[in-house]
């Protein structure tokens, strides 16, 4: 552990990230809660989940925790990591991403500034590691938080921004035709009609559980839902009962916020047969839809889509919630119309030379994916 004292008495220190003085988890949790914009992906009960389950053992991590008079502000996690290009090294400092984290942000209080706090990470960081390194990453951020409102407002000549992805929401302050109003009248018909459809061919039970033991039943058969479909073996493989430190993953955010009633399993079945389920996570005013899965033999009635519109509903009219977040933008979401906000890739360079090298591969990827998706329509 080593501290940076500046002139205005603020102190920034980093910890070895699983080894955390209790201390500062408490400081950290209250950081969190006296926040404004709070996120999920603020908490450090995420963050432990992350760090028990998906991060890789080889890669320091490092949790840099700014404080004044005892009270902490700002803090951030960064992997050190070391990228090849070639035969050059370029030593860097990057926000811990993952596919299954695909958000991040850092805490930091209302009335602190955001770019303050970045500018005494930076120099932090040149004071402790000195000549070895060459640049800061800062993936999964979206374009409303605190760090993109300090990396808007950072001076620094040697800074890149990569849009990576959007990220889907609905508002819900209103009634669901508000929430909704961007789609055609030619889909919500034809929503509409395979709902009829659907109540017409059996028993139809739609259910939101949040509270143990129900929950912990969701899940498992949340788990069978996505794992039957083209996630499953005969698939993509990518379904999260496959993976162990998948299924510890989920099974960790599910302990961890159910016993804060924020957490959601929602279930459409037909006649007592599971076909469409989600996975969801409270915060603040905001659901978030973190996976999806739904049986493909009923794929023609849109199973997906009619629970989704249940969940809309059911956020529109509960007073405490205004926002359902989709977390990504997927093609099959694109005839609801909703809003987004976009995701980003914010690099922050000590030299010329690693901001030139990256740029152009940054620029290469971008054009290679934009070509591939191209020839694919």
């Amino acid at each position: 552990m080593r501290a940076l004292i500046q002139d205005n008495g603020f102190k920034l220190q980093s910890y070895d990230a699983r080894n955390i003085p209790d201390d500062i988890l408490l400081r950290w949790k209250c950081a969190v809660n006296s926040q404004s914009r709070k996120s999920y992906y603020h908490d450090y009960e995420y963050f432990k989940s992350y760090l028990d389950n998906l991060k890789k053992k080889k890669t320091p991590l490092e949790i840099f925790a700014a404080s004044i008079d005892s009270r902490l502000f700002f803090l951030t996690p960064m992997n050190r990591v070391v990228r090849w290009f070639g035969c050059i090294p370029l030593h860097g400092l990057e926000l811990p991403c993952h596919d299954h984290v695909p958000l991040c942000d850092i805490p930091v209080l209302d009335n602190y500034s955001k770019v303050d706090t970045l500018k005494m990470l930076i120099d932090y960081v040149s004071s402790k590691y000195k000549g070895k390194w060459d640049y800061l990453c800062f993936s999964c951020v979206a374009e409303e938080s605190n760090l993109m409102e300090a990396l808007r407002g950072t001076s620094l000549r040697l800074k890149s921004a990569f849009k990576t992805e959007s990220c889907s929401y609905f508002d819900c302050s209103r009634d669901f035709q508000y929430a909704v109003a961007g789609t055609s009248s030619h889909f919500r018909r034809d929503l509409n009609r395979k709902s009829r459809r659907l109540f017409n061919s059996g028993h139809v039970d739609v259910r939101f559980e949040r509270n143990m033991p129900g929950l912990l039943d969701a899940y498992k058969r949340f788990l069978k839902l996505e794992a039957s479909g083209w996630k499953g073996a005969h698939g993509t493989v990518s379904a999260i009962g496959l993976h162990k430190e998948l299924r510890d993953f989920y099974e960790q955010l599910m302990h961890i916020y159910g016993e804060k009633d924020s957490c959601i399993i929602s279930l459409m079945s037909l006649d007592g047969r599971d076909i469409a389920g989600q996975f969801c996570i409270i915060s603040g005013e905001t659901v978030y839809v973190k996976k999806i899965g739904y049986d493909q033999e009923f794929k023609h009635l849109s199973p997906g889509n009619l629970l989704l519109k249940s969940l809309i509903e059911w956020c529109c009219n509960d007073e405490q919630l205004k926002y359902v977040n989709l977390i990504t933008t997927q093609p099959w979401v694109q005839p609801w119309k909703p809003k987004t906000q976009d995701v980003y890739k914010v690099y922050l360079f000590k030299r010329t030379f690693p901001w030139i090298w990256i740029l152009f591969i940054e620029k290469t990827k971008k054009l290679i994916k934009k070509h591939i998706l191209k020839k694919q329509v």
